[in-house]
């Protein structure tokens, strides 16, 4: 094979870059591991292959060869893209199964019904009264059956060709049948069966069969399953010996069989949509929960800042409310402080005389009041610079022992200008002299 190599990236590889890739990874790497690619063969086929190798340098460490060898893995690869394959149909079928706007087309029958139910179902009521029946999707699997016939088990379904009539009347010789509708028919291998449609959804998945029987105001072909024998190459005897037993049913018993599984038909129909919309809806029940536990999660969260906001703001609230009992305390003690001020400035013995920044008077206590022998709207606004005061010489009386500083002022008053009585202060400041 070597020696008919002229091209190795062609005549190797089955995309010639896969042979660039190889080689650059060895240059820059010396050695190359588990390098995937696919490769052809002597005949031209393809297959996935694994290779492992390195560069061997001379002396002066120039590439003279490469050394490796190639693990043959298309198996694996196979396997892996069956297995993507099953993930994007399972995905596919979930999706159609669990989101509202699911694709029902893509469900298979198998998956919405409980086949373990049915089963035992189909089993009593053959038990019952002997009709053979069978629940199939649209690829003609069979997902549950009761008293198929051996002529079908052990002969129709066995050959390949006999095999292949069997899957078209499961599936081609079915399509098109309406919702609640039974249809009779003769299979390609000469039985007589009856179908009824599953519908999910208003789309067709399935069917309910019951058949393998001959009519009793029909006789069978027996030449002609002699015939099927002899092309087939059953055993003759064994394959007439089960036509033989074969039912044969009256049309009235048909009608009554296609009623019952019309009806069953109906119920699958009705319990796969009603499993369907359970699933539906307990997907978005889920996702609502989800939804609602991630916003119970925030609220928390929201709450959680709030209590130490609020901490927080009690906290300032509390200081606040000390520092304001202080203010009122303060307020209090000033109130106080004004207080005893104003009683004393009101009791006390000596005349005192409040002056504005400009010397005018804006406030005198009762005693200067007496002593001056003024009101106070007399001298407010006055200062004591007004040139209507005159200082005179007062007649001090002796004080005695505990007598307390005096001011003594003597008013005056004098005819202005302008036919207007004016006052004057005279006022002498005296002392306790012992």
């Amino acid at each position: 094979m070597i020696a008919s190599i002229t091209d190795i990236s062609t005549q190797v590889y089955a995309d010639p870059t896969d042979r660039k890739e190889f080689i650059q990874l060895l240059k820059e790497q010396g050695e190359v591991v588990n390098h995937e690619c696919r490769f052809r063969r002597k005949d031209g086929t393809i297959f996935w292959g694994a290779r492992n190798a390195r560069a061997v340098r001379d002396e002066d460490g120039r590439v003279v060869a490469y050394q490796g060898f190639t693990f043959d893995i298309t198996e694996r690869k196979r396997a892996e893209d069956e297995l993507k394959k099953s993930e994007a149909t399972v995905k596919k079928k979930l999706k159609a199964i669990l989101e509202p706007d699911g694709e029902i087309g893509t469900v298979d029958l198998a998956d919405i019904i409980d086949q373990d139910h049915l089963q035992q179902l189909m089993d009593d009521l053959f038990r019952l009264t002997g009709a053979v029946g069978a629940i199939l999707d649209l690829q003609g699997n069979v997902l549950a059956s009761c008293g198929w016939q051996d002529i079908c088990v052990r002969f129709h379904r066995v050959h390949p060709d006999t095999r292949q009539h069997c899957l078209e009347s499961d599936t081609v010789l079915t399509t098109g049948t309406a919702p609640g509708e039974v249809r009779l028919y003769q299979c390609r291998n000469g039985m007589w069966d009856v179908v009824t449609p599953i519908h999910i959804g208003g789309n067709h998945i399935g069917n309910v069969f019951c058949g393998q029987f001959f009519l009793e105001d029909e006789a069978p072909d027996t030449e002609r399953f002699r015939r099927q024998a002899r092309q087939y190459g059953f055993d003759e005897k064994a394959y007439i010996a089960a036509l033989d037993r074969v039912p044969r049913w009256s049309r009235e018993k048909v009608d009554r069989i296609m009623t019952f599984y019309a009806r069953l038909a109906a119920t699958i129909s009705a319990q796969g949509y009603g499993n369907l919309r359970l699933a539906r809806s307990l997907t978005a029940n889920e996702r609502t929960l989800a939804a609602l536990q991630v916003k119970n999660e925030e609220y928390e969260a929201l709450h959680e800042e709030l209590s130490s906001s609020f901490e927080e703001v009690q906290a300032a609230t509390e200081e606040l409310q000390v520092q304001n009992e202080e203010l009122q305390q303060s307020d209090i003690a000033l109130r106080e402080s004004d207080e005893k001020h104003r009683r004393l400035f009101e009791t006390m013995a000596q005349g005192v005389i409040y002056q504005a920044a400009d010397g005018a008077i804006i406030s005198a206590n009762p005693a200067a009041e007496r002593i001056l022998g003024l009101t106070l709207d007399q001298m407010r606004g006055k200062t004591s610079m007004d040139r209507r005061w005159r200082m005179i010489n007062a007649l001090v009386p002796r004080l005695q022992p505990g007598d307390t500083t005096f001011l003594w002022l003597q008013p005056h008053f004098e005819q202005g200008r302008w036919g207007q009585s004016l006052l004057a202060l005279y006022f002498s400041l005296c002392y306790p002299f012992f």
